[in-house]
């Protein structure tokens, strides 16, 4: 949502609004609207047309309209199958008719209607048994010769506790309260870029001139509408500018350009960097030795080597004398990081600790206290290391692991850890462009297009649950020549949701036991899921690390981090239940080593939809590609939204199809913040105000967060 002026209009209580009292001002608390500027957030979801009278001669079938006749016949009736009331009156003009039904109307009001008045209706026409009609309609007594006044009137959308027309009312009297307000933007720049004020956007957003010609647009296709829509990309993309303006403009300690731990490092690796990694590693590298803080996006497909980047990086920052810390989404995670790294480090003679929130109290005490002494250089954690009681003695670094499942106020919480450090940001889950400018645009992004040769080739196969035997004979196929498997399931228990079958494959432990039936018991079957305790887990995990495990069936908790090279094949149950970019995080666990690996998709309940998914699935590698579908079809949900960004949802743009928007609006805050990246002009003192009120929402989270 676009932040409103700093105004005390908007800050006003509801009951200070015509209309409201005590018994509708609870019913709005408990929608969560508590000021007038909260009820800005209800938009209009169509418009009635009444800015024209049509004569009954030309009403059609389905036209919503306003329409005018005589009382010709009035009755009361029965339906005769099922006994029900209704009230009737039969307009008339010349020799076109229109029925008009109501099934409750008070008594009051029906005894008034009277054969030979007028009256004007607005409603939908329907088509009956051959003749006309509407259903409720409204009606209005009609003195001939006199003209109605024009009207375009907002629908909002319905609420059970609230009367349409109450709520309209309500509406009204807080669109004028706009009226009176200044222009956020200053009026010669807002001519110069051919541009109207948001709150005027607003005020026309509910109530439509009634001269306007030809047809009206739905509210979200408007004209006014797709203004907002760029002032509030305008506004997120201002944030942004801003806070890189902000940590640009702070010092910081550069390292070293020549780490001899880097150096020595990448130089022992049993393999040659890709071209991606090799451009990656020189724009970090040189990020590193600039006098302010880095703030990168590191952006790679599943095995794209993103991990060896980031260690060189972190060589280089205890190179310098100073820590780095790696936060990791969950502890399977940090596990398989810290697991990854050590080798490499302790080779190197660097102090490596893991800080979870699953270690024994006393154990996590310890690290905190290695850490705050600097004794530990090098740290891989989760959420534990944002966590109040833990400090640093000189955090240098700081490289956050699937960014996406983190937010803007975790990177910033692990940024207070430390006086000016530097920040990467790595994610293995592609991001489409329009995402990544949305959510990422206060950090330079490099992307690793390109995957380590020698990978086995990956085939992806989409299965209906009849072939479902087949799937499972090549699975034992593929284990018995000597491979390792995954078994994915969406759930972990039968009867979670609608299907309570035994048999049901799309609850993992019921899909353990299913493997174990069907494999020979020397393939051992390995079970894991979230609710599992962490050390319960992690020995499973182990145990499949090491082929002691030949199969391991599991829910999503093996998204991401399990590095396995023998497992040449997934099978994935129920994978219509499952998004475009969850499902390539799936198939990235197997193809890492150089045999060829088989993704096998079986689909249980799938439509039409579900099946041009996965079939698109089947069909392409290329992760960013797999995303921009995903993103189409599902929308952006919580990555725009205020729970996973730290940054308020996006109310009127519509991601990625505002894409063109987003881009003029980039342009558009460039223009604005690079002369004055304070906004001290006090032209933009509206502006300036608003985005503090951004930041208050963000500042507030953060703190929750901590």
């Amino acid at each position: 949502m676009m932040p409103l002026p700093n105004h005390p209009a908007f800050s006003r209580s509801l009951r200070s609004i015509k209309g409201v009292g005590p018994q509708l001002e609870k019913v709005l608390f408990r929608r969560g609207y508590r000021t007038l500027g909260d009820l800005l957030e209800i938009m209009p979801a169509r418009y009635q047309d009444r800015r024209a009278v049509t004569p009954l001669m030309d009403l059609k079938p389905d036209m919503e309209v306003l329409t005018f006749g005589r009382v010709e016949s009035v009755r009361q009736g029965r339906f005769p199958k099922n006994g029900r009331r209704y009230f009737e009156i039969v307009l008339a003009e010349g020799r076109d008719r229109l029925a008009a039904l109501w099934f409750r109307m008070p008594a009051h009001m029906r005894h008034g209607i009277k054969p030979g008045m007028s009256f004007l209706l607005f409603g939908r026409v329907q088509e009956y048994q051959g003749r006309r009609q509407m259903i409720h309609p409204e009606m209005t007594v009609w003195s001939e010769g006199a003209r109605p006044r024009p009207e375009v009137r907002p629908v909002y959308p319905e609420f059970d506790d609230i009367k349409p027309g109450q709520l309209r009312r309500i509406m009204a009297e807080v669109i004028k309260e706009l009226a009176g307000l200044p222009a956020v933007f200053p009026l010669k720049w807002l001519e110069a870029k051919n541009l109207t004020d948001p709150m005027a956007c607003l005020r026309t957003l509910h109530q439509p001139p009634a001269d306007r010609a030809g047809p009206l647009p739905l509210p979200r296709n408007s004209k006014a509408w797709r203004t907002l829509a760029l002032f509030e990309l305008l506004f997120l993309q201002l944030t942004l500018a801003r806070s890189k303006a902000r940590q640009v403009g702070q010092p910081a300690r550069p390292c070293p350009p020549d780490s001899e731990l880097a150096r020595r490092f990448l130089s022992g690796l049993p393999f040659q960097l890709t071209g991606g990694q090799q451009r990656a590693w020189e724009e970090i590298s040189r990020d590193l030795s600039l006098p302010r803080p880095m703030n990168r996006l590191l952006q790679g497909d599943v095995g794209s080597g993103k991990t060896v980047v980031a260690l060189a990086a972190a060589l280089t920052v205890v190179d310098s004398g100073r820590q780095a810390a790696v936060m990791a989404p969950t502890e399977i995670l940090a596990r398989q990081h810290y697991q990854t790294l050590r080798p490499y480090v302790q080779a190197l003679g660097v102090p490596l600790g893991l800080l979870t929130g699953g270690l024994p109290e006393a154990e996590k005490a310890r690290r905190r206290e290695e850490l705050a002494a600097g004794d530990i250089r090098l740290v891989v954690g989760t959420h534990a290391l944002i966590s109040a009681g833990l400090a640093f003695q000189d955090l240098g670094l700081a490289i956050i692991d699937e960014q996406h499942r983190f937010g803007v106020a975790q990177r910033l919480a692990l940024r207070t850890k430390a006086e000016r450090p530097h920040i990467l940001v790595m994610t293995a889950t592609p991001i489409p462009r329009s995402l990544a400018m949305t959510l990422y645009g206060d950090l330079d992004l490099t992307v690793i297009p390109d995957l380590p040769s020698g990978r086995g080739r990956i085939t992806t196969e989409v299965l209906p649950p009849e072939e479902r035997e087949r799937a499972y004979r090549t699975l034992i196929r593929s284990v018995m020549s000597g491979g390792q498997a995954f078994v994915v399931a969406p759930r972990i228990n039968a009867g979670e949701q609608e299907n309570n079958s035994d048999e049901d494959l799309t609850a993992v432990h019921t899909l353990s036991e299913h493997l174990r039936d069907k494999i020979p018991s020397r393939f051992p079957v390995g079970l894991v899921h979230g609710r599992m305790k962490a050390e319960e887990r992690e020995a499973v995990m182990d145990d499949f690390r090491a082929g002691r495990v030949r199969v391991l069936a599991a829910t999503t908790v093996i998204e991401v981090g399990l590095d396995v090279p023998e497992a040449t094949l997934i099978l994935i149950e129920g994978a219509e239940r499952f998004g475009l970019a969850q499902l390539h995080q799936l198939r990235g666990r197997i193809g890492r080593g150089r045999r060829p690996g088989r993704c096998l998709l079986i689909a249980g309940q799938a439509g039409p939809e579900a099946m041009e998914r996965l079939t698109i699935m089947a069909r392409h590698r290329d992760g960013f590609v797999l995303a921009e579908e995903d993103l189409k079809r599902r929308g952006g949900g919580d990555l725009t939204g205020f729970k996973q960004s730290g940054l308020p949802p996006l109310a009127w743009a519509r991601l990625p199809e505002d894409l063109p928007l987003l881009l003029r609006a980039r342009d558009l805050a460039r223009e604005i913040m690079e002369p004055d990246p304070q906004l001290s002009d006090p032209a933009f003192r509206l502006v300036r105000e608003a985005l503090d009120q951004m930041d208050g929402r963000l500042q507030t989270h953060l703190a929750d967060v901590g």
